[in-house]
């Protein structure tokens, strides 16, 4: 039994103190370099946390997600946390959570990635979300997950044209979808994902 505080390491055992309490962590055993599995699912989940952290800043009040013993973009990434299962962040898996409906959806009707430019057109069926107080949701991001563009547009027909670098090679991605109140619940749906690649 260790009485008393233990700061550094010994062996695989470090301790350290947070907060006031004395806090011990062991470190894995294995020194074997990460397999490529392993390796692409630590991208994957890291792209997904860029963009739920993006999602829940701007787009918390119209989720619908109630989960309040974590915190907002944690409670967004279990949400969408089918979008890495195959060891590779897949936006068009948004729609396992969202459905893709063909009535009251938003729709991608344009999208092009140039040099140093996307741009893109988005419309929204009537009725308009914001006539039940939702709202509807445009991003456009690249497969790491950095989000350049994040817009809750107020007309029902969009264009936008982002100024960020574009990379070759590089997977861009623009996801609309809208949330509408239905019987007092904010329903998220009417997904819509394209992508383009420079």
């Amino acid at each position: 039994m260790l009485q008393g505080n233990f700061t550094g390491k010994l062996g695989n055992v470090s301790g350290t103190r947070i907060r006031g309490k004395n806090i011990l962590k062991t470190a894995p055993f294995s020194k074997a370099p990460p397999t490529t599995i392993q390796t692409a699912s630590v991208l994957a989940f890291t792209a997904l946390n860029r963009v739920s952290a993006k999602i829940a800043k701007l787009f918390w009040p119209y989720l619908g997600l109630t989960d309040k013993k974590i915190l907002k973009h944690n409670a967004v990434a279990r949400w969408l946390k089918k979008s890495v299962e195959t060891h590779t962040f897949d936006p068009f898996a948004f729609n396992s959570v969202i459905s893709e409906d063909m009535t009251s959806t938003a729709e991608i009707t344009d999208i092009s990635v140039g040099n140093q430019e996307a741009s893109f057109t988005a419309t929204v069926t009537n009725p308009a979300p914001q006539e039940s107080g939702g709202a509807w949701i445009v991003l456009f991001f690249n497969d790491d997950g950095y989000v350049s563009y994040a817009k809750i547009p107020e007309v029902s027909i969009w264009s936008g044209t982002v100024h960020t670098p574009i990379v070759a090679g590089k997977s861009y991605y623009l996801v609309v979808f809208r949330a509408d109140f239905v019987d007092g619940v904010l329903i998220a749906h009417g997904l819509s994902v394209n992508s383009a690649v420079p």
